[in-house]
This record gives structure tokens, C-alpha cells and sequence, in this order.
């Protein structure tokens, strides 16, 4: 029997992937690599490495190779495909990188009528700008997308994931969740089980937002489930991260955080792994029982670093915000003050989440009657308020989320008045 081909390595590679195999999938395509990768297939390759090295969280892989071959000579197509290719692999490690680098991937995309790589281009910026908190950026990401018909099934999926970010960014939630809820159903009914778990998550992430945890524990239970069986790690241990999150919303914060600090996170992963000490050093600080505070402050204390040093900034205001708090909590206001001072410094790159916390930690840090703390709860409960008026169920936003309760509680109370959905 002949030696397989760069094309039968390939093929197979594809089928370890869509089979759930990464492991495999990463030795047919290094076999294929040792016979030479040319422009006619540097697509297809790429396209390959860079989900079976997602799925493993071996980003960082996927970059060196694409690095290597954009310093040597190739053409425009197979330019575009790099560059696809690199905006895809950074979108887990560096959203400023991203953001800095998209209108060089989308020019080469446009140049050449690569439509699937201007679709999966304009969906990892959405994405990028919506975690910088750039709510502008996202929706130009999503007209971008939404200007034109593109031809192919994966492309239109991944329109479609532009214009779902674009809407979470802008506090559009049901519409980002009726997006989501349409390409999760496309994956799924084309067999792509990695991807559709993944969306699966972010069903989830919306469901949360909404004070639907309930919900939202069913949905990331699914997408563990299908993570594991399609072989993709991060997504799996993500929606574990959902799960206990869901849990601390419906009141079990004991349970909550054990799951929260045993479930392994690969450091690989930037963002996934800052996201989850974001979330456990928060619940920590809610409990607040013996050790929580002691515990919550390293956890934060390792995010902090671990965002500032990677650029993964979507999250610093959140994890100096909360090391704040939970500084204070241990004994120390001097330096909870400090680290509120970082927090406000940071504001620059946040979300709205981000904020919420902010506002709630200035709450419990700075005196009462300081003009700022005034300032900073009545600025965040006219917000709440504002984002409940365009909320399907009201009631649930403002009472089933804790940051948004706690917020409204230290800045005048609840309204009594909140309407609920018919039922």
C-alpha cells in the first residue's frame, strides 16, 4: 500500500476532528506537515490545526505555525487563510491583538472573495469587541456581516455569531439569545457537536444575564455533556464553570464554589481560566465564611496577574474589583482602596458586568456620603433600570441575578413595582 498523501493526511485529520479525536487529528496533520504543506491545501490545513489545537487548548501552536508561514513566501489565498487563521487562534488568547489585527484579515479576505474567512473574521471581532466592552466596534463587526449574503452555510453561521456578539455587547440579550439559539440548532442538525456545545455556552452566559439560572443550569449540563463526547475540553470545562455559576444564582453557593475549586482549568486557555477566578473569587466574597476572603483574594490576585501579563483585559476590572472587596473583608482597608484604585483605572476596557462590580465595590470600600460612592450606585441602578425596562421579564433581571439585587438594595431597594412575564 502507497504512503497516504498530503490529501489523505488531511482527510483523515478532518475526520479525527469531526469524530472528536484532536490527539489524532494533530499527528495526521504533523505526518502531512513532514511532506510539505503548499498553497493549495494551506486552507484546509490551517482551518484543521487551528479547531484541533482549540479543542486542546494549544493555541499558542496554532500561531507559531501560522507565524513561520506568513514569513515565508505564499499567495493571497492562502495570505487570507493565514490570517483567518491567526485572528482565530488569538481570539482565546489576546482580544486586543485581535482587534488590532482585523482589518488586515479582512482586507485579505475581501481581496481574494474568501467569503468564509471574511465571515469567520468579522465573527471573532464581534466576539474580541464585545469582551474589551466596545459595544460600537461590535455592532460595525456585525453590519459588516450583515451587508451582504454570503454563500456558504459556515459562513452564514458565522454572520450570524457577529451579529449575536454585537447584541450582548449592546445589552440586546434576547436578541443575542434567539441568535444563539438558531446556530446552535445548525450545528448540531450538521453533526458539528463541538461547536454546537459551544454555543451552548454562551445559551447559557445569556440565560444568566437574563436571571434565568434555572435554565441556565440545564443548558450548560447539556453542553458538558456534549463537550466531553465531542473531545472538546475548554467547552466542557466552561460549561461545568456555568453550572456551578447557575447554582450560586439559585442559592447553593456551597456546592456552587467546591465545583468552582475543583474544577481543573487548563492555564492554556487564557481566557477561560481568568473567566473562572473571576466567578469563583465573586462567589467567594459572597459567602463570605472562614478562609473565603483569604482564598478569594489569591484567586483574584492570580487573575489579575494573569490578565495584565497576557492582555486579556475584559476581565481586570471584575478580578481587581473583587480583590478589593475581598480585601476588605480581610481586615485591610488601606489596601482594598488600592486595589479599588486600580479597578477604576481599568473601567476603560470594561463591559457592563464589569462596571456592575466596580459600582458594587465602591459601595462597600469608599464612606458613606463620599460624593463618588453616591455617584457610582445611583449611576449603576439607572442602568439596571434602563437595561430592565428592555428585559421580556423584568423581575427576574433585577431579583435572580445577585449583582444587580445587591445593587439595587444599596441604592434606594428593589422596586415593588417590577413587572413579570404571563406565565
Amino acid at each position: 500500500m502507497p504512503d497516504p498523501s498530503v490529501e489523505d493526511l488531511l482527510t483523515s485529520a478532518e475526520a479525527a476532528v469531526a469524530a472528536g479525536d484532536p490527539s489524532a487529528a494533530r499527528e495526521h496533520l504533523a505526518s502531512a506537515a513532514t511532506l510539505g504543506i503548499d498553497d493549495t491545501v494551506v486552507s484546509r490545513y490551517v482551518a484543521t490545526l487551528t479547531v484541533a489545537n482549540r479543542l486542546l487548548s494549544k493555541q499558542r501552536e496554532t500561531l507559531a505555525w501560522i507565524e513561520a508561514r506568513l514569513a515565508g513566501p505564499h499567495g493571497p489565498a492562502a495570505h487570507a487563510a493565514l490570517l483567518r487563521g491567526r485572528i482565530g487562534a488569538l481570539r482565546q488568547i489576546d482580544t486586543r491583538a485581535v482587534l488590532d489585527l482585523v482589518d488586515e484579515a479582512i482586507e485579505a479576505a475581501r481581496a481574494v472573495g474568501d467569503f468564509e474567512a471574511l465571515a469567520s473574521v468579522l465573527a471573532h471581532a464581534s466576539f474580541c469587541a464585545y469582551r474589551q466592552g466596545n459595544g460600537r466596534l461590535a455592532a460595525q463587526m456585525a453590519a459588516l456581516a450583515a451587508e451582504r449574503s454570503f454563500p456558504t452555510a459556515a459562513a452564514q453561521l458565522d454572520a450570524l455569531r457577529a451579529r449575536m456578539f454585537a447584541a450582548t455587547a449592546n445589552g440586546e440579550v434576547e436578541t443575542s439569545l434567539a441568535l444563539s439559539r438558531e446556530v446552535r440548532d445548525e450545528m448540531l442538525s450538521r453533526g458539528d457537536h463541538a461547536s454546537g456545545a459551544n454555543e451552548m455556552n454562551n445559551i447559557a452566559e445569556a440565560l444568566l444575564i437574563l436571571g434565568l439560572p434555572d435554565q441556565a443550569k440545564v443548558e450548560a449540563e447539556d453542553a458538558v455533556e456534549l463537550g466531553q463526547e465531542s473531545g472538546h475540553g475548554a467547552v466542557a470545562t466552561f460549561a461545568k464553570v456555568l453550572v456551578a455559576r447557575s447554582m450560586a444564582e439559585l442559592g447553593e453557593l456551597d456546592r456552587a464554589i467546591e465545583l468552582l475549586r475543583h474544577e481543573e482549568v487548563n492555564v492554556n486557555n487564557v481566557m477561560l481560566a481568568l473567566d473562572a477566578a473571576a466567578i469563583l473569587s465573586y462567589w467567594l466574597v459572597e459567602r463570605d465564611a472562614p478562609g473565603d476572603a483569604a482564598q478569594a483574594t489569591h484567586v483574584a490576585a492570580l487573575g489579575v496577574t494573569g490578565a495584565e501579563a497576557s492582555g486579556v483585559t475584559h476581565c481586570l476590572t471584575t478580578l481587581l474589583a473583587t480583590h478589593a472587596r475581598a480585601t476588605l473583608r480581610a481586615g485591610d482597608p488601606t489596601k482594598a482602596r488600592e486595589f479599588l484604585a486600580r479597578a477604576r483605572v481599568a473601567a476603560d476596557a470594561a463591559d457592563p458586568i464589569s462596571e456592575q462590580h466596580l459600582a458594587l465595590t465602591m459601595a462597600e470600600v469608599l464612606d458613606q456620603g463620599d460624593p463618588a460612592r453616591d455617584v457610582a450606585l445611583k449611576t449603576a441602578r439607572a442602568k439596571l433600570l434602563r437595561a430592565a425596562a428592555r428585559r421580556e421579564d423584568p423581575w427576574s433581571f433585577c431579583t435572580r441575578v445577585r449583582l444587580n439585587r445587591r445593587l439595587l438594595e444599596l441604592s434606594g431597594g428593589v422596586p415593588a413595582d417590577l413587572p413579570r412575564p404571563a406565565r
